[in-house]
């Protein structure tokens, strides 16, 4: 059985986009509402470090150790989904 044991747990940016007109805040990466990402940023819609920052990272908290056998990420759909190309876990 597959549980996202990270679904809304506190999360972290090492850095948060600001745009003024949209909102990025980490907890948008862990919210467990993939449609954000069907290729057309909206406001409150995706978790976004900030540009041109060096080293960016994202975390979960997830309040103790645990075995995890599988990790899931859903990238953007837009312009910009190039950026993770070279993401670690």
């Amino acid at each position: 059985m597959n549980v996202n044991v990270a679904l809304n747990r506190p999360s972290y940016l090492s850095s948060e986009y600001e745009t003024g007109e949209y909102d990025h805040p980490a907890s948008h990466g862990n919210d467990g509402d993939k449609s954000k990402c069907n290729g057309r940023q909206t406001p409150n819609s995706i978790a976004h470090s900030g540009i041109s920052k060096p080293n960016p990272w994202y975390g979960v908290d997830l309040g103790m150790a645990l075995k995890v056998d599988s990790v899931s990420l859903t990238n953007r759909a837009d312009c910009c989904g190039i950026v993770n190309e070279h993401l670690s876990l």
